[in-house]
Formats: structure tokens, sequence, C-alpha cells
């Protein structure tokens, strides 16, 4: 066959093919640079295997006018013009039909340069399997366009340093984008994908969105390596909608604003998910997630919002962080306005730093679900609902020195812990008149207001270190003690005055060296002493302490103490000894204690005791008040339960806790507390009152007492204004209610001292029986 070459150029009249137009062999070729029609339905432009490679349509226009107008094979069927990119149709390809109605089918898998649809109301033109465009779209036809129909995909593949204007079109299917040129969607442009939307690896010059793209069911950003940018030009907007189907961001995608115009990505009801490789950047514009979640699937993923970008979390979403990854680029803590979370939205932290928040933009419920710590030292995360700790401690306190500081701003709200679980650091929450019990940094450290008032505060916080005996930042006091102290500690911090409070103060059992239920029994409330001696003070309220112990390690137990203030008014129970100073860092002390009276009364009845409760064998009485032992005084407070009663619950009884006490100290104006003037211990009855020397070491207690070791004892110092004291127990019982004449023993009752009797300006009446070891004075 002689070689066929046909010419059509743009100076003579189109070509109008009424059926079919066939070239076929090598040596056939043809020359389009003018328009090249196939007018009836059915017409075809074929080729084989040897000519389809020789048609040159750069410069020129195919256009199809017909119904079921194509290019076609006329060997094995699938080597036509357009069928892959090597043999991809270049110049430009035109659907039109005017007239009758009809629909014109484009057909599967076409490789084109340029489209172009002109086809007229009344005609539908209806896309095949996938069309791949390397140049421009264009729609000027007003007929119905149907990329629905056979689940087209619209693929913009051009490569190159020219950008590829991706078209505004409300009803592709699917729509994708690949290759090395950069893809853009004009400003003003709108596209939806009905479908699916996606941006391939192979897009490695990237895309820019300027206008509005809508991902209606599917989204996937693959990593090109490029960067996917939704961005605003001047003042028009640029929004990236997402869908309700699957949405998966394996690329870099960046929000940027340049203009007045906003630019924005907005969630469908979908899970938006940034896969290990996915990268999301906000520098100035905003992440919405408004209908759907958002989820950071760790394993290199990251999210990262700019000083001038934002991210709106709306009801009820939620921010799964796993692995952190996510950053807030706003250098100041204290704004963060950058970040808009919803009141009941959650924020989800699976490992990773927690990111700061502010006090007008925080968290609404935040869950640290074996989170590692927080962004930075000294700074502050805000929840504005619940906050909730699972899998493991949730480290706020950044080491020695530094704390941040977690705020819970809601007081109706509680948060939740796993078995065992707490947070670590300062925890604050906001107090009103109607706050009821507040659950700070487990679930059985509370802080309540029964009886009591939170005073002018508008918050209290307290920073709980575990297994911290430099007690939250001070320096180590001298007198800590492993052997009996817990090794944890609570600082209280008041943000007003007068507040009266209730504490419940939880430890594990791990963060003592004793035998748990004895040891339990015996803990009492200390403060670290403020005034730089580094010893620590008893805290008493006049209330017994309230012990709950389980046996489900590693679960907490605890010690409620009703009763403490902020300030006091220097009297021993409402003042100095009930008193926690803002700041005042509190642990707890088993084993012997000090007690101290309160008011005037028997020595078994518990309100005469500072505790609330008789003092046990081993403790340290002092005895402030006018106090007797033995008998019942009618005209005092005719208390009639003896004190055997009490010392029996002591272990070892009835033996070793036969001992009253295990020192005695006579001193109306004991550790500086207000004077009362009436310091007698009254001793009656037919007993034996001993007091037992002490099984520990009891040193320096900071109550100005001296040392109290292995010795039991009695001191007996000055009165301010001694009282007179009849020398027989009737008239006691007839005469005044208190005195101040130091000690006194009827007869019948036998005081016994293992240890040192010190009287100082003070008397001793002995009516009875006085006998001291060896070395008493």
């Amino acid at each position: 066959m002689k070689s066929l070459i046909l010419l059509i150029i743009g100076l003579l009249p189109s070509l109008l093919l009424s059926q079919t137009f066939t070239i076929t062999g090598n040596s056939s070729s043809f020359y389009n640079s003018g328009t090249f029609c196939v007018r009836n339905d059915e017409g075809s432009l074929n080729t084989d295997a040897g000519s389809v490679a020789r048609v040159d349509n750069s410069n020129g226009v195919i256009q199809f006018e017909g119904l079921n107008n194509r290019f076609a094979d006329t060997g094995a069927g699938n080597n036509y013009i357009g069928s892959s990119d090597a043999n991809r149709l270049e110049g430009q390809l035109v659907y039109i039909k005017v007239g009758a109605n009809g629909t014109q089918t484009v057909q599967d898998d076409l490789y084109l340069t340029n489209l172009e649809v002109s086809s007229t109301t009344g005609n539908t033109v209806q896309y095949g399997n996938a069309v791949y465009l390397s140049g421009t779209y264009s729609i000027p036809g007003t007929a119905i366009r149907d990329y629905a129909t056979n689940s087209n995909s619209f693929v913009y593949d051009a490569n190159g340093s020219t950008t590829q204007s991706i078209v505004g079109e409300p009803s592709y299917y699917g729509l994708y984008l690949t290759n090395s040129a950069i893809k853009n969607l004009a400003a003003n442009q709108s596209a939806t994908a009905t479908n699916e939307f996606g941006s391939l690896a192979s897009v490695t010059g990237g895309a820019t969105i300027n206008g509005s793209l809508e991902a209606s069911n599917n989204f996937f950003l693959e990593n090109s390596g490029a960067e996917f940018y939704v961005q605003s030009i001047s003042a028009d907007n640029a929004t990236l909608q997402l869908g309700n189907g699957t949405v998966s961001i394996d690329g870099l995608l960046t929000v940027e604003e340049n203009g007045s115009g906003s630019a924005q990505v907005n969630t469908g009801s979908a899970v938006a998910t940034v896969n290990s490789n996915g990268t999301v950047l906000i520098t100035s514009g905003t992440f919405n997630a408004i209908d759907g979640n958002l989820t950071l699937a760790g394993g290199g993923s990251s999210f990262t919002v700019e000083s001038n970008g934002d991210i709106v979390l709306g009801d009820s979403r939620t921010f799964t962080i796993n692995d952190g990854g996510f950053v807030n680029g706003q250098a100041t803590v204290a704004s963060r306005d950058n970040m808009s979370f919803a009141d009941n939205s959650e924020v989800v932290y699976n490992g990773g730093n927690v990111v700061m928040t502010s006090s007008s933009y925080g968290y609404g419920n935040l869950t640290a679900n074996g989170a590692s710590g927080v962004e930075l030292a000294n700074e502050t995360i805000y929840v504005d609902n619940t906050l909730n700790v699972r899998t493991s401690n949730f480290d706020i306190s950044s080491g020695v020195g530094t704390s941040s500081t977690l705020y819970m701003t809601d007081d109706t709200a509680q948060p939740t812990y796993d078995e065992g679980i707490e947070l670590v650091g300062r925890m604050e929450r906001t107090v009103t008149g109607t706050s009821g019990t507040l659950t700070y940094n487990n679930a059985e450290t509370t802080l309540d207001f029964a009886n009591g008032g939170i005073g002018t505060n508008t918050s209290i916080g307290l920073d709980v270190r575990p297994s911290d005996n430099d007690l939250a930042n001070n320096s180590e006091i001298t007198d800590f003690d492993p052997s009996r102290d817990v090794d944890r500690s609570i600082q209280a911090y008041f943000t007003g005055t007068s507040a009266s409070y209730n504490l419940n103060y939880a430890y594990q059992d791990t963060e003592t060296s004793a035998t748990i239920a004895n040891y339990h029994n015996s803990l009492r409330y200390r403060e670290v002493d403020d005034n730089g001696a580094g010893q620590s003070g008893k805290i008493s309220t006049g209330e017994q302490y309230v012990r709950e112990i389980t046996d489900n390690a590693p679960n907490f137990r605890s010690i409620y103490l009703r009763g403490m203030r902020q300030d006091g008014d220097g009297t021993a129970v409402t003042g100095d000894l009930a008193e926690v100073s803002d700041g005042g860092v509190i642990f707890l002390r088993g084993g012997p204690a000090i007690f101290i009276s309160v008011n005037s009364g028997r020595w078994s009845n518990p309100n005469t005791w500072d505790e609330a409760e008789q003092p046990g064998p081993s403790d340290l009485a002092v005895v402030r008040h006018t106090v007797h032992a033995g008998f019942t005084r009618t005209n005092q407070d005719n208390y009639t339960d003896d004190e055997d009663d009490h010392l029996a619950t002591f272990p070892g009884a009835p033996t070793t806790a036969t001992k009253l006490v295990g020192k005695v100290i006579i001193d109306e104006n004991y550790g500086g507390i207000a004077n009362t003037n009436e310091a007698t211990l009254i001793l009656g009855g037919n007993k034996t009152y001993a007091l037992n020397p002490e099984d520990g070491n009891m040193t320096d207690e900071g109550w100005g007492q001296g040392v109290f070791a292995n010795a039991g004892g009695i001191e007996v110092e000055p009165a301010a204004a001694n009282g007179t004291l009849a020398t027989t127990e009737a008239a006691v019982d007839a005469n005044a209610d208190t005195y101040s004449n130091g000690l006194v023993i009827f007869a019948g009752a036998t005081l016994m001292i293992d240890g040192n009797g010190n009287v100082t300006d003070n008397q001793v009446n002995n009516l009875g029986k006085l006998l001291v070891d060896e070395d008493g004075n």
C-alpha cells in the first residue's frame, strides 16, 4: 500500500465525516491543523498499531458532533488514539451536540491534551470510565455533564513547569491529580468530587486550591513530597471541604492566607486521619473540625498550627493524637488564641506531650492516655470541662524547681482516673459558693467545703508529688523520716483568704516503708515550716481523722481531715494548728504524735484534744487546760468513759497499752499559742498512771518541747497565774472548773514516771503516790 498523507489545515473548510475515517499502515500520517468533524452518530476515527503514533493534531481540533463518536483500533481494539499516555491525542477534542436531544458518550480511558464540551441544552455528555487530561478543560456548553453513570475518574495529569488549571465543576465523580505540573483551582472557581478526590503520590509539583474544593465522600492526599496548598489570594476565600467517607492524609497539607480572604479546611462527618507520613500545617488559615473528628495516626504524623493559624474543634468532636505530633507554633502560651475547642469537644492524647492552652482558649474535655508530659515547663493547661487520665500517670511537674499547672474551670465537672493512676504536679480548680466535693490529682484526693467556706478565693490548687520527698519543690525538710513518713507531698495554693475546707489525702502502699494496717491508722498531716528552718509541724483541727484502707494495691488509701484553714486567729484549733499557708506543703507521718489540749475536760474525752481522740501509749500529750483522768467531774464535761477503753484499742493491749501516754508536758503557753492560764493535770481514782518510754525516735518536733527520744517523762512549765486547788477530790468537784496549778495527784492515785520529771516555777500537789525511776528529779 502506498503512503497516505492527509493534511487538513485551517485555510481549508473543515472536513466533515459521515461515518468513519480510517488510517492504517506504518507509512500513513494524519496532520490536522484545522478542524476535523465527525458529525453522524456512531462515526469514528480509526487507526491501527502502525498509524496511531503518526496522527498529529497538536495544532488542530477534532470535533465530535454525533451521539456515539469515538476513536477505534482496526486491529486488537485497544491501541486507538488516546488509549494511553503514549497515544495521547494532542490538540483539542470538542464534544458538541446541537439540536436534537441525545447522549454523547466519552469513551473509556481516554488520554487527552485539551477537552472542550460545547453541547447545548437538551443533550447529555456522559463520561466514560476515565479521562486523563494534560492540558485545558473548558465547558462552555449548556448540556448536562454526567460523570457518575459510568463512575468516571477525571484525572488532571499534566507534566512540566506550567501550572495546570482545575476547572470548577459541581459534579465530578472521581477527581484526581497526578504528575509533575502544579495543579491549581483558581480563586472564584468551585469544584466538587461527589465520590472521591485524590491527590496522588506522583503529583510532585503539588497543588494549590485558591477557590473552593469539596470532596463529598472520600478524600485522600498521598505522600508526594510536594505541598497541597489551600491558599486564599487577595479578598477571595479558599476552602477545602472534606467529606463523609474516608479522609486520609499521607502528604503535606498547608493552609495559608495571602490577603484579606479566608483559607480553611472543614471536616465532614467522617474521621479525618493524618497518617504516619502525613503533615498538616496551618500557617495562617483555619482547620475546622466541625462536622467530623480528626485523628493523628502516629508514627510520624504531625499537625502544626502556627501563630496566625487556627484549629477549631466543634461541638461533640474529638481530636485524637497518637504519639504526639500536635504542635502549637505560637510562642506566647498566654494567648493561644489559635486554638478553639468547644466545651463538649474532646482532645485525646495517646502518648506524647500535651500542648498548652490559655484561660480563654482551653480544652473542652482532655484525655491523657499514656501522655508523657507537657509541651513546655512552667506553663498552663486549661480544661473547661473534664480531665480524664488513663493507662499511666500524666506528669506535668517538669522536674524539680519547675511545674506546669492544669486548671479545671468548671467546679461541677469531675476528673476521672484509671485505677492507681493520677496527675503528677499542680492542679488548680475554680471554687464558688456552691462548690461541692472537688476531685483533684487522683480519684481519692479531694477537697470540699462542708461546714466551711471558700472565703474570698476563686480557685484552690494542689500540687501532688508522689515518691518525691523534696516536697513539691521546697528544699527537703530536715526532719523527714523515711522510716515513718509517706514519700508523697501536697502543696496548697490559694487565690484569696479565709478558706475553710476539708481535705482527703491519698497515697499508695509503694510510698511507705511500714506495715500498712497499723501504720495507716497512725498517719497524720504535717506541714513543712516555711520559716526557712526546714522543720515540720503538726496540723490539727479539733476533728478526728477519717481513714480509708483497701487491700487492692495499687489502689489509693486516704486520710480525711475536716476543718483545715487557709489562715488562723492564733488559737490552737481554728488558727495556728489548723492553718496551711499559701504555698504550704503537707505530708503524712506515722507513729507517735503530739496531742494538744484544746478544751478543759477529761483525758478520755475526744473534745479535750486537737486530734479529737485520746492520745495513745506512745504519744506526747501537751496539757494547756485543766485536764483530769480517772474520775468524772460532773460540773465540767461529765464524761464517764474510762481511759482504759481507748487504750485497749492499741496493738499490744492489755500489756504495753496499759501505759497512759508516752510523755506529758503541762504548759499553758506551749508553742506560742495564746495563753490559757489554766494548765493543770489532775489524776484521780484508784489507778496507776504510767508514762511509757517511747519505742521510736521522736526528735525535735518543731514545737519547742526539746528532745523526746526513748524516754517517757513529765514536764511542768511555769504558770502565768497560779490558782488555788483544794487538796481533796470532793473539793475539786465543788470548786472552779479550771485551774492553773500544774500537777495534782489525788489520794489513791499513783503516777509512775519512767524517765525524767521536771518542774519549772510551778507546783506539784501530791496527795497520792508519785514514783520516779533513778533518773527522776
